[in-house]
């Protein structure tokens, strides 16, 4: 992540910077995996592939549900996270 906000960035990375797009980047996992279920969930019932759609539903629902306990729990205990990324939106200028 370093890396990636000093090449945004075009300079050095504060660190309260790169946990802020930490907390933000693992807001967004579990709307990827539920985005998977529910395609899969869809070729279930509508493609002619060979292929175990439902089982990749629920592996990917599996995955969401875990997810969604790790950031309930990374919130719980760490209070001020949840508000971090909102704070740095607003004090940093977007290229």
């Amino acid at each position: 992540m370093w890396e990636y906000l000093r090449a945004y960035l075009e300079r050095e990375p504060e660190e309260s910077e790169v946990f802020g797009l930490y907390d933000e980047v693992n807001l967004f996992i579990p709307a990827c995996h539920l985005h998977w279920t529910l395609w899969a969930l869809i070729q279930a019932s509508s493609s002619n592939i060979d292929f175990d759609y439902v089982d990749y539903a629920r592996r990917r629902w599996e995955d969401y549900i875990k997810r969604k306990k790790f950031i309930v729990e990374y919130r719980r205990r760490h209070p001020l996270a949840k508000n971090r990324s909102s704070r740095e939106n607003t004090n940093s200028t977007h290229r």
